[in-house]
């Protein structure tokens, strides 16, 4: 898979640091990813959920503090919404991000879509590598 518009590169201990504070094992391909192209956008950046059609990825969210929109900063966001068990990972043009949903620490989490102006969320895919199956470019 492409990605594109990378940000500056991380270190094992920056994903380190990223799970001690979530209290979480992040996926292995994320993680993969995230050192090849911190907060890139996919070339195949199109999916489909359950409701709609051609949902957008604009990018995963870079990991650093001197980025606007990090995983930090959109995790306090959603747990002043009561959404304590998410993960975001990346965002779309509209405001949205998409989530790891951790049921259990012990398991892979789900990837789900939260909508910023209903609060809700969607399920998307069991993981993130099916997630990353669901990707196309239209």
């Amino acid at each position: 898979m492409e990605w594109k518009y990378c940000k500056k590169q991380i270190t094992e201990n920056d994903l380190y640091e990223l799970e001690s504070l979530f209290k979480i094992e992040l996926p292995r391909e994320y993680k993969k990813i995230l050192r090849e192209c911190n907060g890139g956008r996919p070339r195949f950046n199109v999916y489909d959920s359950l409701t709609e059609k051609e949902r957008m990825v604009k990018g995963l969210l870079p990991i650093g503090e001197e980025y606007n929109n990090n995983p930090l900063q959109v995790k306090d966001l959603l747990e002043k919404k009561s959404l304590e068990r998410l993960v975001p990972f990346a965002e779309d043009p509209g405001g949205n991000y998409l989530c790891f949903k951790y049921i259990n620490t012990a398991a892979a989490p789900k990837v789900v879509l939260w909508e910023h102006e209903t609060n809700n969320t969607e399920e998307v895919a069991d993981s993130f590598e099916e997630f990353l199956g669901k990707l196309y470019k239209i």
